[in-house]
């Protein structure tokens, strides 16, 4: 499943607490933990026994033991992304809360292959699709901080994302299933400890998948390892049908896309929040498998992998696009994970934008289909052939 969009905010927002929480959380009950506690959330606990099966994970290979211990609390600062991580401390990126003065922590760092999970359900409204594109979106941001004992896949602390349409038998919209120093993963380190950047998660599958009226779930789950030595739990923020404040995402032209061929992802940037926002800067790791070949914009420019736009300052509700194209490597094989871009600005600390997996592999070209003629005159073709065969075999004996 891949997320097309699958948005960030600011200190901007700071005075009007009761605007950006009306703004933010119209979708989910308490979308933003703003009453300080986990109303309109379901919390439970579980113990991590290992995960089955083998990488890539999803939930299905999730055991949930019972037992464990409540660590899932709620954290607030003063301003948005200003309260540090105690034991990320104070130079990490990920800062709490995203925005307004409250974010929620699931689980925590006390070992003894503990996990939390906090849930809710609601009903899509009228008032839930976004006037940009005219979808149903759910929107929300998580920030994982996990300890890397090195065990194997099936043993690493972990955290899952997962979002149903209760309504259509529980079809899973989106899930993702990442273990610590999974490889893809834009891992950054402090005091020995991998996290993450705040990363954007932007559901809008279409109409076919989820509609005004349909019950939605969204799950958040953190585990230790399954041997019980090490911790790992994740920061989330943001439930919503909107993100006031700075935005990133992008698509790709073709899915599945030819070893060889080139590739393109097409990026939109906003600013939905109130205030202008300066120095927007947009940085791309151009993914493995890939080399860089061009950039639409004068404001970007590639260096070693990297592509960094400059867009000075952007206003309320300004928004704007620009082009990435890479060859595919001649040898690329399975997906191509494109989520290690981000943006940033003044008071704004960087945000990744949504993951984008594309597939390697032939399209189908429909003009490439034979027609019905077509495939009638390869039959005669060998029916043709199969009486020469049989003439010439006679013509022998």
């Amino acid at each position: 499943m891949k997320p097309k969009s699958k948005v960030p905010f600011i200190g901007v927002l700071i005075a009007l607490p009761l605007l950006v929480s009306s703004l933010m959380y119209g979708l989910f009950t308490n979308g933003g933990f703003e009453s300080g506690d986990f109303t309109g959330w379901t919390k439970s606990t579980f113990l991590n026994p290992g995960l089955t099966g083998t990488p890539p994970f999803t939930g299905a290979n999730i055991v949930r033991n019972a037992g464990g211990t409540d660590q899932t609390v709620t954290v607030t600062a003063a301003s948005p992304q200003t309260g540090d991580d105690p034991l990320l401390g104070a130079a990490a990126t990920l800062k709490f809360p995203y925005i307004g003065t409250y974010s929620a922590r699931v689980n925590g760092p006390i070992t003894g292959n503990v996990s939390n999970t906090i849930k809710q359900q609601s009903v899509i409204t009228a008032g839930d699709v976004d006037t940009f594109d005219n979808q149903v979106h759910v929107r929300f941001v998580v920030g994982p901080v996990l300890q890397n004992p090195s065990h194997s896949p099936q043993e690493q602390p972990y955290y899952y994302v997962a979002v149903k349409n209760i309504t259509r038998g529980g079809t899973l919209l989106f899930e993702s299933l990442n273990f610590s120093n999974q490889a893809g993963v834009p891992w950054k380190t402090a005091n020995g400890l991998l996290y993450t950047d705040w990363q954007i998660v932007d559901i809008a599958p279409g109409s076919a998948s989820i509609a005004i009226g349909d019950n939605i779930e969204v799950e958040i789950t953190a585990a230790d390892c399954s041997q019980g030595g090490h911790f790992g739990y994740i920061y989330a923020d943001g439930f919503g049908a909107q993100l006031p404040g700075l935005a990133i995402s992008k698509t790709e032209s073709q899915d599945p896309v030819p070893a060889g061929a080139s590739l393109n992802y097409t990026f939109l940037y906003r600013n939905t929040g109130t205030i202008p926002v300066d120095n927007v800067v947009v940085t791309e790791t151009i993914p493995a498998q890939t080399t860089f070949i061009s950039v639409s914009s004068a404001s970007c420019a590639e260096a070693a992998g990297v592509v960094t736009c400059n867009f000075g300052t952007l206003q309320p509700g300004a928004q704007g696009t620009f082009t990435i194209t890479v060859g595919v490597n001649s040898n690329a094989t399975g997906t191509i994970n494109n989520g290690n871009y981000t943006i940033a600005g003044t008071n704004f600390p960087p945000v990744l934008g949504p993951l984008v997996t594309t597939t390697v592999g032939i399209p189908i070209n429909p003009t490439q289909v034979p027609t019905l003629d077509e495939i009638g005159l390869l039959i005669l073709g060998a029916l043709v052939a199969a009486v020469g065969v049989l003439l010439l075999r006679k013509s022998i004996a």
